[in-house]
């Protein structure tokens, strides 16, 4: 069975969606391969380690990135041999199979093995980097990045500091064009709105499943909801203490229409 790679920013919905994902019988959601809680036995660095602990030290050593990424690959198989597996890489992760001497303006190595292996990209993204935003806040006041528990979701309101929160949406969306650049021309790719994913209900949307379930080459997901709670309410204004500083720091630029979305 084949691999797919689901690519985002963190808090674009990877977590509610790797919860759909895993309650289809044919696909198994792996989570980020690069996080470094690296408990699971799927993670890279896990396998990584069980590699070096076998003495095989070519892991260790630079100038096989491809030798460890294939055999990664195989290793994911011998795991779930009867379903496709979903790895989520993040945008910030990309560089971790970098050679000695990789340039500061190439393309991340990791890009080149998922084209060298046929492996089609799932891009999800997050119009609303603001959202974003006040998601990871809450995340963090909540110490809990994903819960199906609402009890572990108390804090459901933060005050953000004007001029952090515009320097993170100018450089988040450098990262965004950086990275719509670099799959530009990559050969399948199926990009999906976070808005896009869930329709009135909160189930996931007919349309976007079955866009989904064709690329990852399997039947249609049933009528399915995310496992895992929302912890930011779902407009801005609930949510942001300090609603009017932020009005303030974000009028004239390009991200002022995100307060009203």
């Amino acid at each position: 069975m084949s691999v797919v790679a689901l690519v985002a920013r963190q808090r674009s919905g990877t977590g509610a969606l790797g919860s759909i994902l895993n309650q289809h019988p044919e696909v198994r959601y792996c989570g980020e391969i690069f996080h470094n809680n690296h408990s699971k036995a799927h993670n890279f660095f896990n396998f990584v380690a069980a590699e070096v602990k076998k003495e095989n030290f070519d892991f260790l050593l630079p100038g096989n990135a491809d030798y460890k990424f294939e055999k990664y690959i195989e290793h994911l198989h011998s795991c779930f041999q009867d379903r496709v597996k979903v790895v989520d890489i993040k945008y910030n992760s990309f560089h971790h199979l970098n050679e000695c001497w990789h340039g500061l303006t190439e393309a991340p190595n990791l890009i080149k093995l998922l084209k060298k292996h046929n492996i089609p990209i799932i891009h999800l993204t997050r119009r609303n980097t603001l959202k974003t935003y006040v998601s990871s806040q809450l995340a963090h006041k909540n110490s809990a990045w994903h819960t199906s528990v609402q009890s572990k979701a108390k804090v459901k309101t933060v005050e953000l500091d004007p001029v952090l929160t515009l320097r993170w949406l100018n450089h988040t969306q450098l990262e965004i064009s950086r990275m719509n650049s670099l799959l530009s021309n990559y050969p399948q790719v199926l990009e999906i709105e976070y808005q896009e994913l869930f329709d009135e209900e909160g189930y996931l949307d007919s349309k976007v499943g079955s866009t989904i379930a064709s690329i990852l080459d399997v039947q249609d997901f049933k009528r399915t909801k995310p496992l895992i709670i929302k912890q930011a309410k779902s407009h801005l204004s609930s949510s942001i203490l300090n609603l009017d500083e932020i009005k303030n720091k974000l009028t004239g630029t390009d991200f002022n229409w995100m307060l009203d979305d």
